[in-house]
């Protein structure tokens, strides 16, 4: 198969030689200058100076869904990954992307690191790294179990307010403005109860919570008043809550399901009882300014609000007293609050991009406030062991620390479209702490595996040249890397450690392909002298060649799955 400046591919009969059916015209509008097949040939990738990268059914040549845009300069290099569900592209500006092969979707925020033109790239026969060559003279490793994959997003229908794993974290639960969604993870199953009744409640609806079983969901609207659901029938069971004299934007269940706390724009908060639907404490005073976030402690004697006067305040639920004086550093409105799971930590997100974390017990900030949004906090939530916290914001981005050193354990999480309102780390069926949830009123929730994202996207280089990379091969047998310059020079390498092998001057101007024998001892090499050569890959013995009968550059070069044949591409 070949691809062309005409913008067509074109097949061949590997016996005869002969043209496959006429010549495929891509309908790209730039050169096409990189192809690449799904190994069970169904699918062709063609990869074009016009940007865009296009899929095509080999048995049909019938164009698959739409162009993948997302580089801003020409497509050099592609390969599919060893079950075809991935692509990896490399371009002119210097990034490389990874699509899902089945939606098109972007997988993850480009892959930086090259400072030229990506010209090659090969996953490893593993699948655990992405290895590309450039003009930057370097090959560079990336560690797939560290890229910053976008989180799998669940669908929905509305902006969502609410959302939480529950039980062994098979089950995702959410609550958008009118109705209540369950996703079962293990069978792949998702359910809609809309919420019934209380029509005009569910069409101003600004916030809500969901118990921690799930059976629970409180909901408040722009009628000042709380309405506790049954999540199953969807039947309102308590409410109209009535009290506040103002908009309510904020709720929250404690953890043993049987209290619900509300915070209003009339600057108070209230505490109702989700088994009777009666008021246990409030309103509670101490707010100058709209109280917009809130939640309980652990053991249920504390709640905590967050306010637009730039304060936090610990309450008492027995007493309706502050427990402290309001807590104060924030520079702007506070929405996002969270109690540690042991009970001696609150976080708190602000409107001023941080988070900061306070010791309950005295009131004093503890720790270095969390920074790097560049949009107002919306939500925080800490792990099991209260060691990570993972905070949401305007800036429609995810992020992870580590509590105690106060940075950032992974890349930005990024795929929503809107503001975040609610994240939190899942439990046990996907090692909780290795798991995200989110929800946002782009109308999605979304779950992320953080073992992809464990920590900066891991990169290493291999500086082993001294001119353009355009090619780059993996031993199918050993840990070994071939790669070629613009220099004719020819570099085997440890795969694992970047230890140099080998290298050795193969041809007199660009090598433009290597290629790697099935039983990984033959190194095939082509170049811009016209000729082609094999060497033996442990000691770079030239085996056989060179082959001169081209009188162009060689472009292109691979053995046959035996081993017994090469197969060479040229330009006329």
């Amino acid at each position: 198969m070949s691809a062309s400046d005409d913008r067509t591919v074109r097949i061949y009969d590997a016996a005869t030689g002969a043209a496959s059916g006429e010549a495929w015209v891509t309908g790209q509008t730039g050169y096409i200058r990189a192809i690449a097949i799904t190994p069970d040939y169904k699918i062709l990738a063609a990869g074009s100076d016009d940007s865009t990268i296009v899929l095509y059914n080999m048995e049909t040549r019938a164009m698959i869904g739409q162009p993948l845009r997302g580089h801003i300069g020409s497509v050099r290099a592609l390969v599919f990954s060893k079950d075809g569900q991935r692509l990896a592209s490399g371009s002119e500006d210097y990034t490389i992307r990874l699509w899902d092969v089945q939606t098109g979707r972007k997988l993850c925020d480009p892959l930086h690191g090259h400072t030229n033109y990506v010209a090659a790239l090969k996953f490893s026969p593993d699948m655990k790294q992405l290895i590309s060559g450039g003009e930057d003279y370097c090959i560079r490793f990336f560690d797939m179990d560290s890229l910053p994959l976008w989180g799998k997003s669940l669908g929905g229908t509305g902006p969502f307010r609410a959302a939480r794993s529950i039980g062994d974290g098979s089950t995702i639960l959410a609550c958008d403005g009118s109705s209540f969604w369950r996703w079962d993870m293990k069978e792949g199953q998702v359910e809609n109860k809309p919420l019934e009744d209380h029509t005009e409640h569910l069409t101003g609806m600004q916030s809500a919570a969901i118990s921690p079983d799930g059976k629970l969901v409180a909901t408040a609207a722009g009628d000042q008043a709380v309405i506790i659901w049954d999540a199953e029938g969807g039947k309102a069971l308590w409410g109209p809550l009535e009290g506040h004299m103002d908009d309510i934007y904020a709720l929250s269940f404690s953890y043993d399901g049987k209290m619900v706390a509300s915070g209003s724009d009339d600057q108070k908060v209230w505490v109702w009882s989700a088994v009777t639907g009666e008021r246990v404490c409030g309103p509670l005073e101490g707010h100058t300014g709209s109280v917009r976030g809130i939640c309980f402690s652990p053991d249920g004697k504390q709640v905590a609000s967050g306010s637009n006067d730039n304060t936090a305040i610990i309450w008492s639920v027995e007493s309706g007293e502050k427990v402290h004086e309001p807590l104060e550093y924030h520079r702007d409105w506070i929405y996002g609050l969270a109690y540690s799971p042991d009970g001696l930590y609150l976080a708190t997100g602000s409107d001023d991009y941080s988070a900061v974390i306070w010791d309950v017990a005295t009131g004093e900030r503890v720790f270095t406030h969390l920074m790097g949004h560049g949009g107002y906090l919306r939500a925080v939530n800490w792990s099991s062991d209260s060691k990570r916290i993972v905070t949401g914001a305007l800036d429609n981005t995810i992020r992870v620390f580590d509590v105690e050193a106060g940075t950032l354990l992974c890349e930005p999480l990024t795929g929503h479209s809107n503001t975040i309102t609610a994240v939190a780390f899942c439990t046990s069926l996907f090692n909780e702490g290795h798991e995200v949830l989110s929800a946002s009123l782009d109308g999605t929730v979304r779950v992320w595996t953080l073992t992809q994202v464990r920590g900066f996207t891991k990169m290493r280089t291999f500086n082993n040249h001294i001119d353009w990379v355009h090619s780059i091969a993996v031993s199918p047998v050993d840990d070994l890397i071939v790669s070629s310059d613009d220099t004719g020079k020819v570099v085997v390498a440890d795969i694992v450690t970047g230890d140099l092998k080998n290298s050795w001057d193969a041809h007199s101007d660009w090598i433009r392909c290597v290629a790697i024998s099935a039983d990984g001892k033959k190194i095939a090499t082509c170049s811009d002298d016209r000729t082609i050569s094999i060497w033996n890959i442990n000691d770079g013995e030239r085996l056989v060649g060179p082959f001169d009968g081209h009188t162009g550059a060689v472009l292109s070069v691979e053995f046959s799955p035996g081993g017994n044949f090469l197969i060479s591409g040229t330009l006329p």
